[in-house]
């Protein structure tokens, strides 16, 4: 039960952190609807006798309201946890195969009070490669410091995935970059085990 009470909980937070996008913004758009459209064909259009054009568009716009935005907070939800996994498989991986290098940590450059920075380190390869600058833009919030973008070599994570994403959502749409993820997820898991 408590894995679903943490689910519940998590999904509340996220609610409320986008609550003028999953409230207000389709309570304008709607009324902005209804009032362009009722204004401009109310005269000219009555759908059945004795019923305005209004109170007929009424119950339509809030039903298309509620499941548009029913699918835009689980697809949300979905892209949130799919992308983390993703993020957790492929650097956790990637930075455990860094043996015997050396990660130096650059003085940070931080005022009291800042909520935004940016740590940077270098990687010293062993056999005289060429050192590889990582930075990590980081933000504080009411739980801690949270990593929100990793720079490799002057190449952003967040940059290299957007464009990725955009590309995929225009071909594919939401839920085929859902998909996608879950099949990049799976393939970094590697081979299930086998029972024996």
């Amino acid at each position: 039960m408590s894995g679903l009470w943490t689910l519940f909980y998590k999904e509340i937070l996220r609610f409320w952190k986008v609550s003028l996008q999953t409230i207000l913004s389709p309570l304008v758009t709607t009324l902005l609807y209804l009032l362009i459209f009722s204004h401009v064909l109310e005269a000219h259009v009555q759908v059945y006798p004795g019923v305005g054009y209004a109170s007929f568009l009424i119950p339509g716009l809030v039903m298309m309201a509620m499941l548009q935005n029913a699918f835009a907070n689980s697809s949300s939800s979905l892209i949130q946890s799919k992308f983390r996994t993703l993020l957790v498989r492929t650097y956790s991986s990637s930075l455990a195969a860094y043996k015997g290098h050396t990660i130096d940590y650059r003085p940070l450059k931080m005022q009291p009070g800042d909520t935004d920075v940016t740590v940077r380190t270098v990687v010293t390869q062993p056999g005289g490669q060429p050192p590889i600058p990582i930075d990590y833009s980081m933000q504080k919030n009411a739980e801690g410091w949270k990593v929100y973008d990793v720079v490799v070599d002057n190449v952003s994570l967040v940059t290299n995935y957007r464009s990725s994403f955009n590309s995929e959502i225009r071909q594919s749409g939401i839920d085929g970059l859902i998909k996608t993820l879950a099949d990049k997820n799976r393939t970094a898991e590697g081979p299930a085990p086998s029972k024996g």
